[in-house]
């Protein structure tokens, strides 16, 4: 102690820390007295915390402010130049009572976009709330009965709940943390169950609810709620007949990137009242399930009139399939593979057999698909020794067939002179180095038809000594 101030010597150069405990008057000489003095030595950091004090009293310093408390100590920081404390003990400050909250009446806007799959509606908005006066805190949003999987998200919101079934349908209460914000944007999605094979649609409304204490006269302006249906395909919607009709060019910015590649049915509903869609499933032009690309046959004739055929479909197909097909009056079936594995066809009667084709298989020159191969027996008519006609016919099918090729061969003794039916002697025929006996028949664009050719024939030399 020296000329009135403490000090504190050290031994060598560094960083140290002090305590100094020091007793003051007690509480009665405070308030007697202009308050007790205290010149803190200054330092890069330093602190004053102080106990004890009297019930009711707390420690006030002139021109300093209270840093924190800690327990029931109060905690000041001391600053880091010299300076005199007037210290005085005084009543606590009162704390400022929160004013009540005040409910909020509220205009609510939105822009809602609404896609349809598996039997839903699917609806995500962006929902702007207002109000002229209230505290801002909650808000209560009516939504169709029937919904579900409600979501909200939005800048500031402490909570938000859906609240269990009422008399007028489902409710979801938004919370929000700050007070006296009256303009709030949220976002908002829901679903409702949509019937596909209704009529009509019904766009419901997001509806602000009105607040219990709001005085009667209050009002907070009609609601508007911007709907724009995105496009279903095959299904037409459209609005009845009194309703304005509204262009993808009114629309908000983040509405118009939503439509930008499909426009939707675009509707304005002003107020509370549900707008009804008039809806219809337009009907569709049903593609082909399957087409055989290429069919190729080979005929072998016999004098006796016995024929071998050998069959290969090469079947174009998006899914499994049965596909039937009906043979002409065969002795019969030899072999039958389906891509490559043997297979025993179903019989649906006489003539009639069924395939049970599984999924196509990726080919390198050629669409997916199945490869169905059978080799059968048939008889007809012996052959003339000198000259004749023979008929011979190819399994039908129902199924386009976009190439058909087939080689028909007759005994060597033989020769072909001419050839009747729904099939043509292929273009490359008199090109060919074939034998004599061997006709190339083909045909193009077929559907629904038999593939048959009445075939004359004559001994070979009748024609030579001719």
């Amino acid at each position: 102690w020296r000329e009135g101030s403490y000090g504190l010597l050290v031994n060598g150069i560094g960083t140290f820390s002090a305590e100094l405990s020091l007793s003051l008057p007690n509480g009665a000489a405070w308030e007697k007295s202009v308050g007790v003095g205290f010149s803190p030595m200054p330092a890069a950091v330093a602190e004053l915390r102080v106990t004890g004090f009297p019930p009711g009293k707390t420690l006030q310093i002139v021109g300093e402010f209270l840093a924190r408390k800690d327990g029931e100590e109060q905690v000041f920081q001391i600053p880091g130049e010299k300076a005199v404390w007037r210290m005085f003990l005084d009543e606590p400050p009162m704390e400022m009572a929160e004013e009540p909250v005040q409910p909020s009446l509220w205009a609510l806007h939105a822009q809602v976009v609404g896609d349809y799959a598996d039997g839903r509606l699917k609806f995500r908005s962006q929902a702007q709330a207002q109000a002229d006066s209230g505290s801002g805190l909650s808000l209560v949003v009516n939504l169709p009965a029937n919904v579900a999987s409600v979501s909200v998200t939005g800048e500031d919101i402490e909570e938000w709940k859906l609240l269990p079934r009422g008399p007028d349908g489902r409710k979801v209460r938004i919370d929000w943390k700050t007070r006296d914000t009256l303009d709030r944007v949220f976002l908002l999605n829901w679903e409702v169950p949509q019937s596909p094979i209704a009529t009509t649609w019904e766009l419901a409304p997001l509806r602000a609810e009105r607040p219990e204490g709001v005085p009667d006269d209050a009002s907070a302006g009609e609601s508007r709620i911007l709907f724009v249906v995105r496009p279903v395909d095959g299904l037409e919607l459209s609005l009845p007949a009194a309703a304005p009709a509204m262009e993808a060019r009114q629309l908000p910015g983040w509405l118009r990137t939503e439509v930008v590649d499909r426009d939707g049915l675009i509707v304005e509903i002003v107020g509370e009242a549900p707008v009804n869609l008039d809806s219809k499933w337009l009907p569709r032009l049903e593609t082909a399930q399957a087409t055989i690309s290429t069919a190729t046959f080979e005929t072998r004739v016999v004098g006796d009139g016995s024929m071998l055929v050998t069959a290969e479909y090469s079947v174009r197909h998006g899914t499994p399939m049965d596909w039937m097909l009906e043979l002409p009056k065969i002795d019969q079936i030899l072999t039958c593979e389906v891509n490559r594995q043997a297979t025993s066809p179903i019989l649906r009667s006489e003539n009639q057999i069924e395939f049970r084709l599984p999924a196509p298989q990726a080919r390198e020159d050629a669409a997916p698909g199945t490869t169905v191969k059978l080799c059968y027996s048939m008889k007809s008519e012996s052959l003339d020794p000198v000259s004749g006609k023979i008929a011979v016919e190819l399994p039908l099918t129902e199924l386009f067939i976009h190439r058909l090729d087939w080689a028909l061969t007759i005994p060597d003794s033989f020769e072909p002179t001419a050839v009747e039916g729904n099939v043509q002697i292929s273009t490359g025929q008199s090109k060919s180095g074939d034998a004599s006996n061997l006709i190339h028949l083909e045909k193009e664009l077929c559907r629904g038809e038999k593939p048959a050719v009445e075939l004359f024939y004559q001994r070979r030399e009748l024609g030579v000594s001719n």
